[in-house]
């Protein structure tokens, strides 16, 4: 039954898209009972957003993704279904972006989602065929991959242990790890229910 195998595969490219999201990095987004997430569907620079910490051996992001399978399938078809899925065209990262608020991606914080030749619309992204297209009907052009490279982006959150000796030093957003991180001491901190809290971190 040919059907059943493309249900199969459009899962699967579901599951992998889902992975490049903000939400699949999100503790809120695996729970139940209640369902701890504000908004209920897929989003973008959440500013609710509080990073899931693996713990190896008992908790880990791809055993929450297995659990919450079906959730994450029925998400993704909603996006899909309402053609708010906008997927970053910067090599490398391809991150979804799910009814974006604002033309920048939710890992670099740069315009990678927005149309070339206009710049006040947010491209689509066509999961079937791997197409970025714009939103404008008479803008019929299709667009792939962009090749640029993406430095350290720099924020204006004071480093805890450094700025307390040596004055405001501001941390850095580490788009690998997801995590905040000071050039000076080599602290990595992320927030934990709103507040900046140190954590250990290995690549």
């Amino acid at each position: 039954m040919p059907w059943r195998g493309n249900v199969l595969n459009n899962q699967q490219k579901y599951i992998e898209l889902f992975q490049t999201s903000q939400c699949s990095w999100c503790r809120k987004f695996y729970t139940n009972e209640p369902f701890l997430c504000p908004y209920k569907t897929l989003q973008s620079s959440c500013p609710t957003f509080e990073r899931l910490i693996e713990i190896p051996g008992w908790y880990s992001r791809e055993n929450e993704i297995e659990k919450y399978k079906q959730r994450i399938i029925d998400m993704m078809q909603h996006v899909e279904e309402k053609e708010i899925m906008a997927r970053c065209r910067v090599k490398n990262c391809g991150a979804l972006n799910p009814n974006p608020q604002k033309p920048t991606c939710w890992k670099w914080e740069k315009h990678y989602l927005t149309c070339p030749e206009h710049p006040d619309l947010i491209l689509r992204y066509n999961i079937k065929e791997d197409f970025w297209k714009c939103p404008l009907v008479s803008h019929p052009k299709k667009y792939h991959e962009i090749h640029e490279k993406i430095e350290p982006t720099p924020t204006d959150i004071p480093c805890p242990k450094c700025s307390k000796k040596q004055g405001k030093i501001c941390l850095y957003y580490d788009t690998e790890s997801l995590l905040l991180k000071c050039n000076e001491c080599g602290r990595v901190f992320t927030y934990v229910k709103g507040k900046l809290k140190a954590v250990k971190y290995k690549k």
